[in-house]
């Protein structure tokens, strides 16, 4: 008895965790998206305007929505089997769409776009091995979908008048550059050392065990992709051009649905937009920095009442849940 109560004296107090939990994260993101929505309806959209927008809705194009999102997950998962090919690795298209519907569906709950991105490297990677080469392959892909938005993009700044007397085309062009930079060690293999080094000097001071071995995993899967062959590359790019018009379409989609009309050239560089924009870690799925833009942008450059610009936001929103996120959840 007496040794048990001098070691519970002697016992240095349990030290508080002072760890960012990650669902106080997600709350956190949910709340600040919230919180930007409310305001939003505060300071811009009248009820009665919104409720007539909504009751002119063309829900006919619910139909054509779900064909275009099962196309695409195909049409991305035939990229992503052929982006398997130089290792040897035999993947079905349907297990691959498998995995993006349930990474679709993390993209609702998790706090960021890559992380979501990092479930369908674990799931294929699970299911074929070859961990490294899988992530090489989603990593490259990743990049080269971003980049396959700048033409798009810059040709739908150019046509577009409102942002040609802006800023909109020098900062277009300063973007594109930084994507082309950031795509540099996906095609060079010295390239990729030294930015693995810029980046490694970075992480030192860190103490993350488990960074440090996610940031050694990531940089090998970086190099198996600089070393792939010019004309692959080439095959791949031009998957990824194919892909952009998904996107494209499915605005127009939705424009069409909520009764908005906007110049054909909107669709080019407003998908380029949405896609930093949700890609940002601010709040959950881009909400509520995504309803904010557009209705800015839309006001601003073509008159669109902030409510019109709201309908659409949620269309999109609503959308991607019901042809994306709950058959993902069904998937888990």
């Amino acid at each position: 008895m007496m040794l048990q109560s001098q070691f519970v004296l002697q016992s240095s107090p349990k030290q508080p965790d002072h760890r960012v939990k990650p669902i106080s994260l997600i709350v956190g993101k949910f709340a600040l998206g919230a919180a930007i929505v409310g305001y939003i309806f505060y300071k811009y959209v009248d009820w009665s305007t919104l409720e007539a927008h909504v009751s002119q809705s063309h829900w006919i194009w619910l139909l054509a929505l779900a064909i275009h999102s099962v196309a695409f997950r195909f049409v991305t998962a035939r990229q992503i089997r052929a982006g398997f090919e130089p290792y040897n690795i035999v993947a079905r298209t349907w297990p691959i769409m498998e995995a993006q519907y349930i990474s679709s569906f993390c993209t609702l709950i998790l706090p960021g776009d890559i992380v979501a991105g990092g479930v369908t490297w674990h799931l294929l990677a699970k299911d074929h091995g070859h961990p490294i080469h899988v992530g090489s392959v989603l990593i490259f892909m990743r990049v080269l979908n971003l980049v396959a938005l700048i033409p798009f993009a810059m040709l739908g700044i150019w046509a577009e008048p409102g942002l040609a007397a802006t800023q909109a085309p020098l900062l277009a062009r300063i973007a594109s550059l930084g994507f082309l930079v950031t795509c540099l060690p996906f095609v060079s293999g010295r390239a990729a050392r030294e930015a693995q080094r810029a980046s490694a000097a970075i992480l030192k001071p860190a103490k993350w065990s488990t960074a440090k071995r996610l940031h050694t995993r990531i940089w090998e899967s970086v190099h198996a992709s600089s070393r792939m062959s010019a004309s692959f590359k080439r095959r791949l790019l031009l998957y990824a051009l194919g892909l952009q018009l998904f996107p494209i379409v499915r605005f127009w989609m939705l424009c069409a649905m909520a009764g908005l009309t906007l110049p054909w050239s909107t669709g080019l560089w407003i998908v380029a937009m949405l896609a930093i924009v949700n890609a940002l870690p601010l709040t959950i799925g881009g909400l509520g920095v995504r309803e904010l833009s557009l209705v800015v942008l839309f006001q601003t450059l073509y008159s669109v009442p902030a409510e019109l610009s709201i309908w659409y936001s949620a269309l999109s929103f609503a959308s991607m849940i019901l042809f994306s996120g709950i058959p993902g959840g069904f998937f888990l």
